[in-house]
């Protein structure tokens, strides 16, 4: 289970940042991060995400939103642990380090 208010970003170099909403006032996490405002998260897949990103639910609170550019590709990978939204919550990061490393 991941940690209340921790987000993860990699970005196209590869570069993980981690950061948790709970350290920023709201108009700084809306400068840093302004697509996580366009999202509407809820509760047992019934996210709503941002133009150009698609939602996957992890399980236990956990969201996870992939940009439109991997998606085609991570879609089937993640599609390898359905039924297991735990596993695709431990395996995520190295999927998406994967694609953007080719």
């Amino acid at each position: 289970m991941g940690c209340p208010g921790q987000i993860v970003i990699i970005d196209n170099n590869s570069r993980i940042y981690c950061l948790n909403i709970y350290d920023f006032e709201e108009d700084v996490i809306k400068i840093i991060i302004p697509v996580l405002f366009e999202c509407k998260f809820g509760m047992f897949e019934k996210d709503i995400p941002a133009l150009e990103w698609h939602n996957f639910y992890l399980g236990m609170g956990n969201h996870l939103m992939v940009k439109d550019p991997i998606f085609d590709e991570f879609y089937p990978k993640a599609g390898e642990y359905d039924g297991e939204p735990g596993m695709l919550y431990q395996k995520w990061i190295d999927l998406v380090l994967e694609i953007i490393s080719r």
